[in-house]
């Protein structure tokens, strides 16, 4: 998850993410300079946090929305109790 520390709906993500046990790694933004100007790039010159990536599949969520987020992680292969399917892609948790 790309995010930072002060953004709201960062915030919101993380508790939905923690509530389902789903781990992931975080990438704070402000800190990472390349990884903004890469998350940038990904959304023609807008910086959308959180935006969430798992393989090739990426997910931009500003507003936050649980439901369009749950939706997302069951389409990449994360079931809701934080387990990873066999169709999911390879690489590091969302």
């Amino acid at each position: 998850m790309y995010a930072t520390s002060w953004c709201g709906d960062c915030a919101l993500a993380r508790r939905f993410l923690k509530a389902r046990g789903i781990a992931c790694r975080e990438v704070d933004v402000d800190e990472d300079e390349p990884a903004d100007r890469l998350l940038i790039e990904w959304h023609g010159g807008v910086r959308a946090i959180p935006t969430f990536e798992y393989g090739a599949e990426r997910l931009a969520l500003s507003p936050f929305d649980r439901v369009k987020l749950g939706q997302w992680l069951r389409e990449v292969g994360v079931a809701e109790d934080g387990t990873i399917s066999d169709a999911a892609p390879s690489g590091p948790p969302p």
